[in-house]
C-alpha cells in the first residue's frame, strides 16, 4: 500500500489557501471564509498526525499570525452566521432592517481591521513558512494508530460528565482532525476505499450535528444588548424571547446529543 507524500500534501493544501487569500480577508465572502478556515484546519490536522507519530522530529508549529487570523475570520463568519439566523426568523419583522445593518456595520469594522493588519503579501509570507520539511511519507499503519489515539482522546471527552459548550467544541474540533485525515487518505488513494467511505460518513454526520449545535451558541454568545442598544424595545424584548428559546433548546438537546454520538461512536474505525 502506497505511502503518503507529506510533503506534497501539505504543499498543495498551502498554494490553495492563497488563491482563498483575496475573497476571504478582503471581501469577507462567507463561504470564502469557511473554505480558507478549512484549508487551515486540515494544515493542523497533517501536523498533529506528525508530532503523533514522530514526537522527536524538530518542526515549526503553525505561524501565531495565522492562528490570529483564524480566529478573526471565524468572528466574522459567526456574525455572519447570526445575521442569516435573524433574516431566517424575523424576515417580515419591520425592524430587522436597523438591526441587520447594525451587525453589518461590526462586520465591516471586523473585515477593516483584518485588511490593515494582515494584508494578502503578508498572509502569503506566512503561509509559505508553514513547514515542508516534514518526514516525507508516512504509512497507513500510522496514520490508523493516530486515528485511533484520536478517537481514544474522543470518547474520554463524551464520557466525561462534565457536559456542556465548551466539551462540545473541544469533540467537534477533534472530529474535524479525525474527518480531515481521512479526506486525505481518500485525497491520496492510501486506504482501502471501504475503510475510508465508511469513517468519513460517520464523522461528517458526527460533525454536521455538532456544527448546528454550535450555531445555536452563536446567537447566545453574539445577541448581545450591547449589540441590540439602539433597537426598537419592543423588537429587543421579541428578540430576547427568541434567545431564550434558542439557549432552552440547546440545554435540552445536549444529553440527546450525546446519546447520538455514544451511538455513532461505536461504528467508527
Amino acid at each position: 500500500m502506497e505511502k503518503l507524500k507529506l510533503n506534497m500534501i501539505l504543499e498543495t493544501k498551502v498554494n490553495g489557501l492563497v488563491g482563498l487569500l483575496d475573497g476571504a480577508v478582503h471581501e469577507a465572502d462567507m463561504d470564502v471564509i469557511h473554505d480558507f478556515r478549512v484549508g487551515i484546519k486540515k494544515i493542523k490536522a497533517i501536523i498533529e498526525l506528525v508530532k503523533y507519530n514522530y514526537p522527536d522530529f524538530e518542526y515549526n508549529a503553525l505561524p501565531k499570525c495565522l492562528n490570529k487570523i483564524y480566529k478573526r475570520l471565524g468572528v466574522i463568519r459567526n456574525y455572519q452566521i447570526l445575521q442569516q439566523q435573524l433574516i431566517y426568523k424575523f424576515h417580515h419583522h419591520p425592524n430587522i432592517v436597523s438591526l441587520i445593518a447594525v451587525i453589518q456595520n461590526k462586520i465591516f469594522d471586523l473585515k477593516h481591521f483584518s485588511q490593515k493588519f494582515y494584508s494578502r503579501k503578508f498572509i502569503g509570507k506566512q503561509l509559505k513558512k508553514i513547514p515542508f520539511h516534514l518526514p516525507g511519507f508516512i504509512d497507513f499503519y500510522e496514520v490508523q494508530l493516530f486515528l485511533q489515539y484520536e478517537l481514544g482522546v474522543i470518547i474520554q471527552l463524551i464520557c466525561s460528565p462534565v457536559k456542556n459548550a465548551e466539551r462540545l467544541h473541544e469533540v467537534r474540533k477533534r472530529i474535524k482532525i479525525v474527518s480531515n485525515v481521512l479526506k486525505m487518505l481518500f485525497e491520496s488513494n492510501t486506504a482501502p476505499n471501504t475503510y475510508i467511505e465508511k469513517n468519513s460518513r460517520i464523522a461528517e454526520t458526527i460533525s454536521k450535528m455538532l456544527g448546528e449545535m454550535e450555531d445555536l451558541i452563536i446567537v447566545d454568545q453574539l445577541l448581545t444588548k450591547k449589540l441590540m442598544a439602539k433597537i426598537n424595545k419592543a423588537f429587543r424584548i421579541e428578540l430576547l424571547n427568541w434567545k431564550k428559546e434558542v439557549i432552552q433548546f440547546h440545554e435540552e438537546n445536549v444529553e440527546k446529543l450525546y446519546g447520538m454520538l455514544n451511538t455513532n461512536f461505536s461504528q467508527l474505525i
